[in-house]
């Protein structure tokens, strides 16, 4: 049975290290293009808001999972500490990346929007120039 945990937890590790990857260029495209006009609409929201909803759950899942501390720990229960809370953190990590590309994409939108409202508002200003 403990061979078999540890091979669904390699698969979720594998799954999870791919959509920290993907969210990364996703948080990057957001930033830096205008891709934050698809991750800023509904479909983008509500994919990143499943995102984040899975990742709390699975960090909260591992916390309750850390294996409480020994005196003298073996082999096994130092790897397993160490595996438990790398999954912790990086749990955590996707967890705040899927809400900062939400941000991202909600303060870019809203910049670009008090953007057209100003260009909008002032086509005197464009005569001067």
């Amino acid at each position: 049975m403990g061979d078999i945990m540890h091979t669904v937890t390699e698969v979720f590790n594998k799954v999870d290290y791919a959509v920290l990857g993907i969210m990364t260029a996703v948080l990057i495209a957001t930033l830096l293009t205008p891709m934050f006009k698809l991750t800023n609409s509904g479909p983008g929201r509500s994919v990143s808001i499943i995102l984040c909803v899975y990742f709390y759950a699975r960090w909260q899942m591992n916390v309750m999972n850390i294996p409480a501390k020994v005196l003298d720990p073996t082999t096994e229960q130092r790897i397993e500490f160490y595996r438990i809370t790398r999954n912790v953190y990086m749990d955590f990590s996707c967890f705040l990346a899927a809400l900062f590309i939400i941000s991202a994409g909600y303060l870019r939108g809203h910049i670009a929007q008090l953007q057209k409202q100003l260009d909008d508002a002032s086509p005197s200003q464009k005569k001067r120039d």
